[in-house]
């Protein structure tokens, strides 16, 4: 029953801190050690936890100690996915998954962001998570594309002038790393055969 409590006044404090309601989605949490929780999820964004309870336990969890977790959104409509990176020797955090691939790409909440409007696109920091390196995506066009055109010369070269893409701006960096993305798969698919 104590830890109940402490549970709520940890919940109704942190949302308080944030200005965000106390919204529970329904979602699967997935631990370091592989073992996957069922349940209702409360994530505050900007915090290296969430909150999970289902009918058996409610517990708290830092980012050192979740793989990834995922939900439906109700409200954006929207299923959402975030994985736990070691930003540095001391903190892990989470990270939204925008692209799923060999380069993914992933957001964090700007400290100051308009936590009223999450969605805004200028409410984020996005990076390229290629080869366990988080790279800014405002460096894509001079510390990612290039290793990308290594990598896939003539796919993505032919790709990129036949969309008239420019590598400097974030609509084209995300287009140009799905088309990556894409072509690996492929290449593992036609290996596979």
């Amino acid at each position: 029953m104590k830890a109940l409590l402490l549970l709520v006044q940890l919940t109704v404090i942190v949302s308080r801190l944030t200005g965000q309601a106390v919204e529970w989605q329904k979602g699967i949490v997935v631990l370091q050690n592989g073992s996957v929780i069922n349940g209702s999820i409360h994530y505050p964004k900007g915090f290296g936890m969430i909150f999970i309870k289902n009918d058996e336990e409610k517990i708290v969890l830092t980012a050192e100690k979740v793989r990834l977790f995922r939900y439906y959104d109700s409200i954006s409509n929207i299923n959402r996915k975030f994985v736990s990176i070691k930003k540095n020797d001391h903190t892990t955090q989470f990270y939204e998954v925008v692209i799923n691939g060999e380069v993914s790409v992933v957001r964090e909440m700007k400290k100051y962001a308009d936590r009223s409007h999450p969605d805004e696109i200028d409410s984020y920091r996005y990076f390229a998570h290629y080869k366990n390196l988080m790279i800014p995506l405002t460096h894509f066009r001079n510390k990612v594309y290039p290793k990308l055109v290594e990598e896939q010369p003539i796919d993505i070269r032919t790709y990129v002038r036949g969309e008239r893409l420019d590598p400097n701006e974030m609509q084209s960096a995300l287009l140009i790393i799905k088309e990556f993305n894409r072509v690996k798969q492929g290449n593992l698919q036609a290996r596979a055969n």
